[in-house]
C-alpha cells in the first residue's frame, strides 16, 4: 500500500514539473521574463499561478572563464540614455553569457552565445575574451576543453552575432595535434591593418591566427613549447608608432605575454606584418602556477608605449613589470 502511494506521489510531482516546464517555455516564446498565468493540471483542476521572475546562469569554475570588456576605459563609463554596455563575458558550461548594464539597471546577463556544436557532457568552455566598444563591431573569442575555438562577431549594435569556428583551421592544416588538446587560454589584439587571435592549448602549444580587414581568419603559426610550459593565461598589446605628419600610419608590432605551469612569464613578439611569433624572454619571480597576466598602457608615456605588465600566481603574489 505504501509503495502504491509513493508511486502516485511521484506521478503527481512529474505532472506538476511538466506543467512548470510548459509555462517556462511559453514565457520564453513570448520574450517576457515576468509573464504569469494560471494553468490547469493534468486532471483539469485549477492549480496555482506561477510567474517567471528571474533566470540565472553560473560561471564555469575556471580562472580564464571570465573576461572584462577590453574595449572599455578603466574609468567609469559616461552613460547616456538607456544604452546597454557590455561589461563582461563569462563561460557558462558550453555557452558564453554577456553581462550588460544601463544607468537604470544593475549588472545582468542579457545574452547567451551558443555554438550549437554537439560536445560531450563533461565539455566546458575554458577561456573567454571580450572586445565590445560602445559603437562599432564587437568580438567574443572562446575555447573549450575539447580544443574547439570560436569567434563571434557583431558588426554593429543592430546586427546579429556571426559565428566562425576557428578550430577548423587547425584540422585543415598538417598540424592536427593542437586541435585535440583542450584550450587553456585565448586572447586577441587589433592593429592598424588586422586582428590577431592567439590560443594556448593544454599540450603546450600556442596558435596565432590572423584576420585582415574584410577577409576570413587564417592560421599563421603554431609554436610548440611542450607540456612543461602549458599557458594558463594570455595577454596581447599593440605597440603604437610615433605619428609623423603627412606619413601613412604604419602597422604596429604586437607583444604577447603568457604565464602558466612553469611559473614564468613568457614574452613573445609578432612583428609588424609578420606571420611568425618569436620568443623574447622568460621572466622568473613566481613560485606557483601563473593564473593571470595583463597589460596596461600608462597615460604618462610620451609615445603611448610605456606599458605595465602584471602577473598573478598561486603563490599569492602579483608582480608588476614596467616596459619602455
Amino acid at each position: 500500500m505504501q509503495q502504491h502511494e509513493r508511486q502516485r506521489r511521484r506521478r503527481r510531482i512529474a505532472r506538476d514539473l511538466d506543467d512548470v516546464a510548459r509555462l517556462e517555455a511559453a514565457s520564453a516564446t513570448r520574450g517576457g521574463v515576468k509573464a504569469a498565468q494560471s494553468f490547469l493540471g493534468a486532471r483539469g483542476q485549477s492549480k496555482m499561478e506561477i510567474a517567471l521572475e528571474h533566470v540565472a546562469v553560473g560561471c564555469n569554475a575556471i580562472s580564464s572563464a571570465l573576461s572584462c570588456n577590453r574595449a572599455l576605459p578603466a574609468s567609469p563609463l559616461p552613460y547616456s540614455g538607456d544604452r546597454d554596455v557590455y561589461c563582461a563575458a563569462f563561460a557558462a558550461k558550453n555557452a558564453v553569457a554577456l553581462v550588460t548594464r544601463t544607468p537604470r539597471q544593475q549588472l545582468h546577463a542579457k545574452e547567451l552565445l551558443l555554438h550549437r556544436r554537439a560536445v560531450g557532457d563533461a565539455t566546458r568552455i575554458t577561456s573567454v575574451w571580450l572586445h565590445a566598444p560602445s559603437s562599432g563591431s564587437a568580438r567574443v573569442l572562446a575555447g573549450d576543453s575539447e580544443g574547439n575555438v570560436w569567434l563571434w562577431i557583431r558588426p554593429d549594435s543592430t546586427a546579429t552575432w556571426e559565428l566562425t569556428e576557428l578550430s577548423t583551421l587547425l584540422v585543415a592544416s598538417s598540424d592536427t595535434t593542437a586541435a585535440t588538446a583542450g584550450v587553456s587560454a585565448v586572447s586577441a589584439v587589433e592593429t592598424h591593418r588586422r586582428w590577431l587571435y592567439v590560443a594556448a592549448f593544454s599540450d603546450g602549444r600556442m596558435v596565432v591566427m590572423e584576420q585582415e580587414r574584410q577577409l576570413p581568419v587564417a592560421l599563421r603559426c603554431v609554436v610548440s613549447l611542450g607540456v612543461k610550459h602549458i599557458m594558463e593565461d594570455l595577454a596581447c598589446v599593440a605597440l603604437r608608432n610615433q605619428e609623423s605628419e603627412g606619413k601613412e600610419e604604419e602597422e604596429e608590432n604586437v607583444l604577447v605575454a603568457s604565464g602558466g605551469v612553469d611559473c614564468k612569464v613568457h614574452l613573445f613578439e609578432i612583428a609588424a606584418g609578420s606571420r611568425e611569433m618569436r620568443s623574447l624572454l622568460a621572466l622568473e619571480g613566481h613560485r606557483g602556477w601563473i593564473r593571470a597576466v595583463d597589460f596596461q598602457r600608462r597615460a604618462s608615456g610620451d609615445d603611448g608605449n610605456e606599458i605595465l605588465l602584471a602577473s598573478a600566481s598561486q603563490d599569492q603574489r602579483t608582480l608588476l613589470l614596467d616596459f619602455f
